[in-house]
């Protein structure tokens, strides 16, 4: 069986928005903004303290997103890249999912405004990437009977 050009054009593109969840996660894990106030703070006060639920948040995301988006490379590369219709639902949930939870993770960071304008750009381009990497061959994986 032949993999059309779009095919690998579209796989390319869910690999560059894959890259960048996959950087925006291990950010998020390794250097949230708030990590060392976040150590202090948990020495200090309850578990309750927002810097610790922010702490908290950026490490769950960092986990999911990393795991999440290896797990998209996976799947881009060899289901999708055959046409299976699974795995173009399962991607578009995947994708779905992490974007949305990036949107939300520093939308709550919105003191800090350079971090937010970078979490940003970062989440623009991984959307757009993954929305044309979904969008190129739709119709011939969602045409298929």
């Amino acid at each position: 069986m032949s993999i059309s050009r779009s095919m690998n054009v579209a796989v390319a593109f869910l690999c560059l928005s894959s890259v960048l969840g996959i950087v925006q996660g291990l950010w998020a894990l390794f250097f949230p903004r708030q990590a060392l106030g976040a150590v202090a703070s948990m020495l200090s006060e309850t578990l309750e303290s927002p810097m610790i639920v922010h702490y908290c948040l950026c490490q769950l995301f960092g986990v999911f997103s990393t795991l999440g988006f290896v797990l998209f490379v996976v799947i881009s590369v060899i289901p999708y890249r055959k046409g299976k219709k699974w795995a173009w639902y399962t991607l578009l949930v995947v994708g779905l999912l992490t974007i949305i939870a990036g949107v939300v993770l520093f939308v709550r960071d919105i003191s800090d405004s350079t971090a937010l304008i970078n979490a940003f750009y970062t989440l623009v381009w991984q959307a757009v990437a993954f929305v044309i990497g979904l969008a190129i061959p739709a119709k011939e994986i969602l045409g298929k009977h």
